[in-house]
């Protein structure tokens, strides 16, 4: 009572107001109020200080508003007493009375209703509608009319407005105080949230804002226990195997979750907002997804992690975009494992035996031995991989195969066997029309390559009658003029010599073979004499069977082929060499491989597959980065390259799928083994490729910008770059975690922002943009909307005055980290984004050498810092061997403490006295070098060999490369 006469609000109890507790009128004047505590002293049904108490708040004018608002103040006598009527009935008769009175009325009854028994959807909504009805406006003038009758002092309207926002403040906590606990009041709560939504009011809208306001408080400690269990469980995941009872569990606490956030989710997805406390548990969610899928190989628990959170969260807004994007990318890794048994089939088997096998018993249910195998691999692949993304990966691996059994083991027969099979199988199995129509083209050419070889066999044995027959069944395909011309001089000869009797067969058999080889010099194709007892075809490509994008291709035996295709569209690669003058066939493979690399960039999955990337970019750089053309035949391969962009994608992910079906080559001398595939999410970072300069479009030189000391502007500072990751979150551009790493999605996010908001369409951050995005006027981003991943250069951003070089800049902060890394300051693997771990080894740094210990970048640091020498005493040094290599170090991953495990692959232990793993050690007599590059004297001792050796230990990020007489090796960092 005595809080609302003093007007803070804090307690609501309609039955106790000033007005009911003296039993007056609020137009009694003050002597009628005066009998009236006299009458209410005399009766002695209220306690003598809550009668005081109401007398003050009537007689005091800024009290006697907060008494007046919260009484049934817009209601005449009457009225007045039948809601009082209704109160103590039934909640019907309360509910129907209540819907009749006026608007403040109405709030307060129904209030006074909810503190007793928890509030229905209906009486909620009721309550909302109330208070947005409410116009102080009108409040104002009733108590300008009735304060005149009374002759009380009038109260100014903000004083009325001030009542009216304590009032309705109070009348949420009280509703919310009705209910035992968040999870009873979050059903009714879903129910009114969703009606008010279905049909916005705007006065409706503020009043549920009010009400969620208080409940997001209410509900606080509840969705802070489902928040601590989730984030536990997810760092346990981490380490260890996911059962099926773990995500149940998971499952049911984000269900919990959805059930409790769902009113706060649905009012912030209305305007196109991710309600922020679930979209921080959805990243947490999302980390974990991607830790099963990247660290564990372990797709399917990652997927069902990810469909339970799709449930949960799928009503962000801007979440659902990237939920359905992780499904699709765990369902299509999930889907391409089942290719690997198969890949690993062709990989180990003979060629020689299955070759044989083929020969004998075909391609097919009735198959025998290895090709028997082969086919129920096959068989099952093809199945399960039928109407996916990945459905032309077995046909691609089976003609790949025939490919090699046609060319490597001269079986043109085992090959035909596996392209006719798969030929049968095109109306069950659809692969695509490209990749249908080369098995067409490898079927003519391997049944032509067979017919040939049993020609040729049957020449050099000298059965004359035999090789007639098979000539003319060659003869009986559709060869070319000149193929024709050539077998039909060869049957004239064998005619004419079938009667001599003082010839041996065998010399007319090689005197024709070698006419043959002779006729071959007006083929395109390379030509090769070999002698009779060769077992290998010469290399003659086909033109009828166009090359995979890897070049493989059917060689053809020693018989010549038809030129079908007068039109040049070949692909030479150029020289290499700068400014050449290159021929329209070069300029060709240059511009289809820029195709090829762009298409494969965004998809490397492991450092293995980046590695062979960065070959072929450097290949292409050194052929391609510079070279003189004719326009002419610039244009027509522009036009092509338009004409084949499909193709051309295609062909790339074939390079990246061959990649993927084999493991990389080992290059690790005695301990441990391969790193295995590894397979990523699509919205995780690959790992950073050379790419051509023209695909990544950077700038040649450093652009000219003046010194950035602008503090509005200096996103070095921490709390500048938060405040403006902050700024664009609310804005709808930025979706990243608020850590003022300004990175990638950071610098994407402001461009965006710029952009939508009429600025130059850059990420540089000047004093207009920071002005525009402080402005209220600012323009938010569009539903939906993702900033732009194109790899367009990054902005450069000057440096402090004084100072030459900006930590935000990736080549400046790889400088800076390199520095801090030889110093024995920085050992985080990030090297080219300045991070929370940049800045602590550059306080550590800047502490020990006398500076201030913070974090800014400025003149002063950069010159002492880059003028620091390497540590030289013993203990510098070995505290800098220490950053630098010490460590657990694998070759696989998921060999590494903790992790999946289901690998051969070693974990190798380096501290500064040695290296040690199962079966091997190496101690440490020596070491010497600084930074990431070091010297080291051993003696090694693997499988009871003792030896002294040099080893060079080279650190890159987080791979370290192990080099001694014995080899070369790359270890991973296991985590830790």
């Amino acid at each position: 009572m005595t809080d609302i006469l003093q007007g803070s609000l804090r307690t609501f109890q309609l039955l106790k107001n000033p007005f009911f507790v003296l039993k007056v009128d609020p137009t009694a004047p003050v002597d009628r109020i005066a009998e009236a505590v006299e009458d209410a002293l005399a009766d002695a049904e209220v306690p003598e200080g809550a009668i005081a108490e109401a007398r003050d708040a009537l007689i005091n004018p800024r009290q006697r508003t907060s008494a007046e608002v919260s009484y049934l103040f817009d209601s005449p006598p009457n009225q007045v007493a039948r809601l009082l009527a209704a109160l103590k009935a039934s909640p019907t008769a309360l509910f129907k009375e209540a819907e009749r009175a006026a608007p403040l009325s109405r709030s307060n009854i129904l209030t006074e209703f909810a503190s007793r028994s928890p509030a229905s959807s209906d009486v909620l909504f009721s309550i909302m509608d109330a208070q947005a009805q409410t116009e102080p406006a009108d409040i104002f003038s009733k108590i300008q009319s009735v304060r005149r009758q009374a002759g009380n002092v009038i109260p100014a309207l903000e004083a009325v407005k001030d009542a009216l926002e304590a009032l309705h403040e109070l009348h949420v906590k009280v509703i919310l105080g009705g209910f035992k606990n968040a999870k009873a009041a979050a059903a009714p709560l879903g129910d009114c949230t969703r009606r008010i939504l279905a049909q916005p009011d705007e006065g409706r809208v503020q009043a549920l804002d009010r009400l969620l306001r208080s409940y997001a408080q209410f509900a606080s400690s509840e969705l802070g226990e489902i928040e601590e269990y989730v984030t536990a469980c997810a760092e346990e995941l981490k380490s260890r195997p996911a059962t099926t009872d773990d995500i149940s569990k998971l499952s049911s606490y984000l269900q919990e979750w959805l059930v409790l956030a769902r009113p706060l989710i649905d009012s912030e997805a209305s305007k196109e907002r991710d309600e922020p406390r679930s979209r921080q548990l959805y990243f947490t969610i999302r980390s974990l997804c991607l830790d099963r899928a990247n660290q564990h190989d372990d797709f399917i628990s990652a997927l069902a992690i990810s469909e339970a959170a799709s449930k949960a969260f799928k009503a962000l807004p801007r979440v659902s975009e990237q939920l359905a994007e992780d499904d699709r990318v765990l369902r299509d890794r999930i889907t391409e494992r089942r290719i690997v048994p198969l890949s690993d089939f062709i990989n180990r088997v003979s060629k020689w035996a299955i070759a044989a096998d083929l020969e004998r018993g075909g391609f097919g249910p009735s198959a025998i031995g290895e090709a028997r195998d082969l086919w129920l691999l096959s068989a099952t692949a093809l199945d399960q991989l039928k109407q996916t993304n990945f459905a032309d990966l077995p046909w691609i691996l089976l003609r790949s195969l025939a490919i090699d059994l046609n060319n490597e083991e001269n079986s043109p027969v085992a090959a035909k066997a596996i392209i006719d099979q798969l030929l049968r199988l095109t109306d069950d199995s659809r692969p695509s029309a490209e990749l249908a129509a080369q098995l067409r083209n490898d079927l003519f050419a391997v049944t032509k390559n067979a017919k040939e070889k049993r020609l040729l066999k049957l020449v050099e044995g000298g059965d004359t009658s035999a090789a007639l027959s098979a000539l003319d069944d060659l003869l009986g395909i559709d060869l070319s003029a000149d193929d024709r011309a050539v077998y039909n001089q060869l049957k004239v000869k064998l005619q004419s010599q079938r009667n001599s009797r003082y010839v041996k067969w065998g010399f007319f058999g090689l005197v024709a073979f070698v006419l043959i080889v002779a006729s071959m010099s007006n083929n395109s194709g390379p030509s090769s004499s070999v002698s009779s007892s060769s077992t290998r075809p010469a290399q003659t490509t086909f033109p009828s069977a166009p090359p995979r994008a890897n070049g493989d291709s059917f060689s053809s035996s020693r018989i010549p082929t038809p030129q079908i295709d007068p039109v040049d569209t070949s692909e030479v690669k150029p020289p290499i060499g700068s400014g050449n003058l290159l021929t329209r066939s070069n300029i060709r493979y240059c511009r289809y491989q820029k195709a090829r690399l762009k298409s494969i960039e965004g998809d490397l999955r492991s450092s293995y597959e980046t590695d062979e990337f960065n070959k072929l970019a450097d290949d292409y750089n050194a052929r391609c980065s510079n070279f003189r053309y004719q326009e002419n035949d610039l244009r027509v391969v522009e036009e092509e390259v338009k004409g084949k962009a499909t193709l051309l994608v295609q062909e790339g992910r074939r390079i990246t799928s061959a990649w993927r079906l084999r493991l990389p080559p080992s290059i690790i001398p005695g301990i441990g083994s391969a790193p295995t595939f590894e397979a990523r999410p699509s919205n995780q970072s690959p790992p950073q490729a050379q790419l051509p300069p023209e695909i990544m479009r950077t700038p040649a030189v450093r652009p000219e910008a003046p010194a950035q000391d602008d503090a509005a502007t200096d996103l070095l500072n921490l709390e500048t770059a938060i405040a403006t990751q902050k700024r664009l979150l609310e804005l709808g551009f930025f979706r990243g975690p608020i850590n003022g790493v300004w990175g990638p999605q950071s610098r994407n996010a402001l461009k965006a922002f710029k952009s939508t908001n009429g600025l130059s369409p850059d990420d540089s951050f000047d004093v207009v943009s920071a002005e525009r995005l402080s402005s209220t006027a600012a323009i938010r981003a569009a539903p939906g909307a993702k900033p732009s991943a194109d790899p367009a250069h990054e902005s450069y951003y000057a440096p402090r005055a004084g100072a030459s070089i900006n930590p935000l800049n990736r080549n400046d902060a790889a400088r800076i980290h390199n520095k801090l890394r030889e110093l024995g300051y920085y050992r985080a693997s990030n090297n080219n984004l300045w991070s929370a771990a940049s800045r602590e080894a550059l306080k550590e740094f800047k502490s020990r050498n006398g500076l201030a210990p913070d974090d800014a970048w400025d003149s002063a640091t950069e010159q002492i810092l880059m003028a620091a020498m390497a540590p030289n005493t013993p203990s510098d040094i070995e505290g800098a061997f220490s950053a630098s290599v010490t460590g657990a170090w694998t070759t696989d991953l998921r060999a590494c403490p903790g992790a999946s495990g289901g690998t051969d692959a070693l974990v190798v232990t380096i501290t500064t006295k040695g290296a040690e793993t199962d079966g091997a050690r190496c101690e440490f007599q020596s070491f010497s070098g600084s930074g990431v590059n070091w010297k080291v004297a051993a003696v090694c001792a693997v499988s009871g060999e003792t030896r002294k050796t040099n080893i060079n230990l080279v650190r890159s990020n987080e791979v370290l490369t192990w080099s001694s007489a014995k080899g070369t090796i790359k270890y991973l960092r296991c985590p830790g």
